[in-house]
């Protein structure tokens, strides 16, 4: 594993850099701030609560003697950028070497859950950008296993990038 020389504690000012798994959380605070927005389910709910801790001047703080190693879905190795990634040792290739298999169901929380937070939010962080979830399903695109329905899959996309107005 290779070392990160991060200092013992620092205070997390992008909200997507926050999860909310294995998180210690002041219950107190989130019912002040109104508790997790349930109507997201999945995806964007940490970014969501995140972005309301952060907007209120609280502060979120991350141990990084802690960590916790999380996967995001059923990953796909993908041979050639696996090779790349050997070749160069480049860390681009090994973050995208696999790929996360979603249902389309996913994929639509996905959709609908980040364009909610960036029309709440302004400027939440470059994770949830129209740009960076457009790169990041076209990514899925192309390395989603052969068997997936592109046409679905897009869909799927589409009806959450309109479904959005249907949280609040």
């Amino acid at each position: 594993m290779k070392k990160l020389n991060l200092p013992k504690c620092q205070i997390i000012v992008d909200p997507m850099k926050c999860i909310t798994s294995a998180s210690l959380t002041n219950i107190n605070i989130i019912r002040s701030l109104g508790g997790f927005n349930e109507k997201l389910f999945i995806d964007c709910v940490d970014t969501d609560i995140n972005c309301r801790i952060i907007g209120h001047d609280y502060k979120i703080l991350q141990d990084n003697e802690a960590y916790l190693l999380q996967t995001m879905g059923k990953a796909k190795k993908i041979g050639i950028l696996n090779a790349l990634y050997s070749l160069t040792n480049l860390d681009f290739f090994r973050k995208v070497m696999n790929v996360p298999v979603y249902g389309d169901l996913r994929l639509y929380y996905m959709s609908r859950n980040s364009r909610y937070i960036r029309k709440t939010y302004h400027n939440p962080s470059k994770k949830v950008s129209f740009t960076y979830m457009l790169t990041q399903f076209l990514y899925f695109t192309v390395f989603f296993p052969i068997n997936r329905s592109r046409v679905k899959m897009w869909r799927a996309v589409i009806k959450g990038f309109n479904d959005y107005k249907n949280i609040k």
